[in-house]
């Protein structure tokens, strides 16, 4: 059986926002040392892309959710260059939850959004005080949940977990590849180490 295009659950009208986001997520793992994924959507889509091989796993940077934030690991990024990435944003009440346990923890992060919302003439972008590298494109919010609904469908198509309810273990082992091996056989994402 012939594996699936990437491309394929992308409408054509996503499929070059959805390239460089790819390309850009190649860029950011070689320069920073800590990337962190928004909430649950982010870090699955990431995980999408690595279970279904169209980006390596990055040897030289921390990953994790921003759900671990919350597990008092913020003073592990003391002097570390930091990122925290959003590949789709709504209203962006993840993005200032993480980005408030940063500046608690005074680590300064740079932010990427692949795609969010417009704003609208009455509304106020809470965010433009915030270091966005790069560009991102700012849609109309049906757009937004459009292209929201076929990154859930790859992620879904790639097998990896996407339930917020999954529980969150602790697992110990001093063989980082067997851990690594065993993680990736059964589609589960580590979202508190360096993979």
């Amino acid at each position: 059986m012939e594996k699936s295009d990437f491309f394929d659950l992308f409408p054509p009208e996503y499929r070059n926002l959805i390239l460089r986001y790819k390309s850009t997520l190649l860029q950011i793992f070689q320069e920073y040392q800590v990337v962190i994924f928004i909430a649950r959507k982010a870090v699955c889509f990431y995980k999408a892309l690595v279970i279904g091989g169209y980006i390596d796993r990055p040897i030289n940077c921390e990953i994790i959710s921003s759900r671990a934030l919350t597990y008092n690991i913020v003073k592990n990024f003391i002097g570390k260059k930091v990122i925290v990435v959003e590949d789709v944003m709504i209203k962006g009440a993840s993005l200032n939850n993480a980005m408030k346990l940063l500046y608690k923890g005074n680590i300064k992060a740079d932010v990427y959004i692949m795609a969010r919302s417009k704003i609208e003439k009455n509304e106020t972008d809470l965010f433009k005080n915030l270091n966005i590298i790069k560009t991102y494109t700012e849609m109309a919010k049906e757009d937004i949940y459009q292209l929201s609904k076929h990154i859930a469908d790859f992620i879904e198509a790639s097998m990896c977990p996407y339930n917020i309810d999954q529980p969150i273990y602790s697992i110990s082992c001093s063989d980082e590849k067997l851990l690594m091996d065993f993680l990736e056989k059964y589609n589960l994402i580590d979202i508190t180490s360096s993979q």
